[in-house]
């Protein structure tokens, strides 16, 4: 990008940004960036190293979380749900499956956030069961959804779906077929 706000791609190709425009890059290092790139751009670095960001991510979601549809109290039973699911789910993942593609921690729980904010009502967050419930739906997808047949013929969605029946045992899941085979 230059101070003309032109952003040149490696085919030469040029993309003039108009006054309202921003570019906001999302990329896992800056490797292949040119010096003049780097130069003009705002740089957030976000460490995954340690694997502890996540937590930020989901207290400040809690807290920002809508009085009308959050009460404190599922403030806080959402607090229990993600301490309970999120850590050991990344854990499994990080050690135990072999994902299509690698996937940073922190870009599975944003998806397991989204999840929440799309499916969550009142009505449920008024009722720890239907809480729970609505919350194992969203994780089982959001850390699974990356998870397929690999090449050697192993099914990273079954055995996933099998380690979570086994592991979490609070929400009552059909226990033939998959956990993916389900819907609320």
């Amino acid at each position: 990008m230059d101070d003309n706000k032109m952003l040149t791609l490696s085919s030469n190709e040029r993309i003039p940004l108009k006054a309202n425009m921003r570019m906001l890059f999302e990329i896992r290092d800056l490797r292949f960036a040119t010096p003049a790139t780097v130069s003009r751009a705002g740089i957030i670095y976000m460490s995954s190293e340690n694997g502890t960001v996540w937590y930020s991510i989901i207290a400040s979601w809690v807290q920002a979380q809508p009085d009308n549809i959050y009460s404190a109290q599922s403030k806080a039973v959402m607090t229990d749900l993600f301490e309970k699911y999120v850590s050991p789910s990344l854990t499994y993942l990080r050690h135990y499956s072999q994902p299509v593609i690698a996937i940073e921690d922190m870009a599975l729980v944003s998806g397991l956030l989204q999840m929440l904010e799309g499916i969550v009502t009142p009505e449920m967050a008024g009722d720890r069961f239907k809480l729970e419930t609505a919350f194992v739906f969203c994780a089982m997808w959001a850390f699974g959804s990356a998870l397929t047949l690999s090449d050697d013929g192993l099914d990273s969605r079954k055995v996933f779906s099998d380690w979570w029946k086994s592991h979490f045992k609070q929400v009552r899941l059909p226990t033939r077929d998959t956990i993916f085979d389900y819907w609320l």
